[in-house]
């Protein structure tokens, strides 16, 4: 669950989930994060559902290299 700033999600998503598949720990990843409906009721810069999910379909089926399970969170 990241409720912290985009950096953090993208990090999680391109690094973290990737470096323990590679390890043979996890087979899938799993992010759950708030969706816009309940991210503006938080502090700026917080990454949100909707524009996570956009970036990791605009990036193709390569990047990240895990299966990834995203999860919004609304209010």
């Amino acid at each position: 669950m990241q409720f912290g700033k985009y950096f953090s999600v993208q990090y999680d998503l391109h690094v973290k989930h990737t470096f323990f598949y590679q390890l043979d720990d996890i087979d899938i990843g799993v992010e759950i994060i708030p969706m816009h409906s309940l991210m503006k009721q938080m502090s700026t810069g917080v990454a949100w559902y909707e524009n996570e999910l956009t970036n990791i379909v605009r990036e193709g089926r390569s990047n990240p290299t895990v299966l990834i399970i995203l999860i919004g969170l609304t209010e």
